[in-house]
């Protein structure tokens, strides 16, 4: 007998069968004798997913002992772990993401797991995979909405608390130009409103009719929730996850910010993969004031990245004047290289910011820097054929006899 023999109809193997009845021994007898762990059926179902939508562990198990491929897709475009999500399967899901399992696969609508925990009134789940660092930026089931905004408009609190604590941004616009705020607004959602507030969400941003989130509410009304979130704000702070510290750093939301300094965030830390600080993503954006807030509080202005990048890098590549302007009153080192040993100078070159490279020079820059690869930022400019940024360098006194980069 062939352990590989399909039916020819819906084209499943032995291994579906026993895989989907948690027949641990016949699966070992035949998988020794050769049959496909990864055998997907004429619905793409494969033996690892029969084990998960029957909820056989043990099965589960076993098939990830012998080398299953674990992101291989089943029926409905759904992969193991999205299935075990979708199916209240937490053992097995637990289990999945422990073997590196993707929490932010997507189905053949496009969900992730967090949708279909969403979806299925999980709210346990959905915690669970927000802590796990789920993507909060999906949009809703109609796609017309990121969640947060969906959770506002809905008066779903705990859920727009929980999406709000691991990093979803409060000013986040849905296809029709309105924030969480306005979406709260206008279902008179007034603790999603006050949450809202307290987390740095903008009163300020219109919707497309021109009309400010406050406007939907009587103004006496108004005035009190925005002040209600203030004190909220002052007298409870709250820790932050870096999620949330990027995305509020990101924006310049100061007062969230604050919140999270009193509640004890460290202003040097950094992302543990690319070693990125929170002034990094502040300067980036240009937002000065949170600039201030952090460098007042302890952070590094001369931090580097991963790949070397500083503060002042991120602003001189991003084009943003007035952050260049505040970390050098504030010491940044200017001849300190970054990204591909790029100086700030040479950064704001090579990204055509010469409104930044102008003022770096009045500060002394070294107009002939040298990255990696010893090229000079007039070499970069003629790379780049920025012909009037190099016209300008040449008529700075930039280096015109260095080697040809190309």
């Amino acid at each position: 007998m062939d352990v590989t023999k399909r039916d020819p109809k819906l084209r499943l193997t032995g291994l579906h069968h026993a895989a989907k009845h948690g027949r641990v021994s016949t699966m070992t007898i035949l998988i020794e004798h050769g049959a496909d762990v990864n055998a997907r059926s004429y619905e793409g179902t494969t033996p690892l997913g029969s084990a998960v939508g029957a909820g056989k562990l043990p099965a589960v198990k076993l098939l990830l002992r012998h080398g299953v491929d674990i992101e291989l897709k089943g029926f409905y475009d759904r992969s193991p772990f999205h299935l075990a999500v979708s199916k209240h399967f937490v053992p097995a899901a637990k289990l999945l993401q422990g073997h590196g399992a993707d929490i932010n696969s997507t189905n053949r609508l496009l969900w992730t797991p967090l949708q279909s925990a969403l979806d299925n009134d999980d709210l346990a789940a959905a915690r669970w995979l927000l802590e796990l660092g789920a993507d909060t930026e999906v949009p809703d089931e109609r796609e017309e909405a990121p969640l947060v905004n969906w959770a506002a408009l809905t008066a779903q609190n705990d859920l727009l608390r929980m999406l709000l604590d691991k990093g979803a941004s409060p000013n986040n616009l849905d296809s029709h130009g309105e924030t969480p705020l306005g979406a709260a607004c206008h279902q008179s959602n007034c603790v999603g409103i006050r949450m809202l507030l307290a987390e740095g969400a903008d009163p300020s941003i219109p919707d497309r009719f021109g009309q400010l989130p406050g406007s939907k509410l009587k103004p006496q009304r108004w005035a009190k929730l925005v002040a209600e979130a203030h004190d909220l704000t002052l007298s409870a702070p709250r820790p932050i996850t870096w999620a949330g510290w990027v995305s509020a750093c990101s924006e310049g939301r100061d007062t969230r910010i604050r919140s999270a300094i009193a509640a004890g965030m460290d202003v040097t830390k950094r992302d543990p993969k690319l070693r990125l600080t929170g002034l990094h993503h502040a300067t980036k954006h240009g937002r000065v004031s949170t600039m201030t807030i952090l460098i007042e509080h302890g952070a590094d202005v001369n931090a580097r990245s991963k790949d070397g990048t500083t503060p002042l890098g991120a602003a001189a590549r991003a084009g943003k004047l007035p952050a260049v302007k505040r970390l050098l009153r504030h010491g940044a080192d200017i001849e300190l290289k970054g990204f591909l040993s790029m100086s700030p100078f040479h950064e704001a070159v090579y990204s055509a910011s010469r409104a930044v490279a102008k003022y770096l020079l009045t500060r002394g820059a070294d107009i002939n820097s040298t990255d990696r690869l010893q090229c000079t930022p007039l070499q970069s400019a003629l790379e780049n054929d920025d012909l009037k940024t190099a016209r300008w360098l040449v008529e700075q006194g930039a280096d015109m006899e260095s080697r040809d980069s190309l």
